[in-house]
C-alpha cells in the first residue's frame, strides 16, 4: 500500500506539473519496485522503493519536460513525508478495536452465545 501511495502521488504530481506546462500527456505508466530487508531483530522492513514514471508525450514536447522533472517531486506529499520520516501513532491497535467494537454486528449464533 505504501508503494502504491508513493507511485500514485508522484504520478499525480508529475501530471499536474506537465498539464501546467501545457505538455500533452497521452498516457502515464508508473511502476514501483521495492526491496525488503531484515532489521537487527530479523523482522522484515522496507529497505527502499524505486519509482519509474513513463509519461507518453509527443517528441516535440520532450524538451519541455525539464522544469517539471526538477519540480514535481517536491509537491508529492506522500513521498516527502516518508522521506522525512513521518511520525506514526503508538495506539493504532486500540483504535482498531474501538472501530471493530463500534461496527461489529453479532451474527445470530454469536448473539445466542452471549445471552446463554
Amino acid at each position: 500500500m505504501l508503494a502504491a501511495a508513493i507511485g500514485h502521488c508522484l504520478s499525480a504530481s508529475a501530471l499536474f506539473c506537465l498539464g501546467k506546462a501545457r505538455v500533452n500527456v497521452r498516457g502515464m505508466r508508473t511502476t514501483v519496485s521495492g526491496e525488503l530487508v531484515r532489521n537487527e531483530q530479523g523482522r522484515l522492513r522496507i529497505g527502499g522503493l524505486t519509482v519509474r514514471l513513463h509519461p507518453d508525450v509527443a517528441p516535440e514536447d520532450r524538451d519541455r519536460l525539464g522544469r517539471c522533472l526538477d519540480l514535481f517531486e517536491d509537491f508529492c506529499v506522500v513521498t516527502q513525508s516518508v522521506r522525512r520520516g513521518l511520525q506514526t501513532g503508538r495506539n493504532v491497535y486500540g483504535f482498531w478495536w474501538r472501530w471493530v467494537d463500534s461496527n461489529h454486528r453479532p451474527r445470530d449464533y454469536e448473539a445466542l452465545a452471549l445471552t446463554t
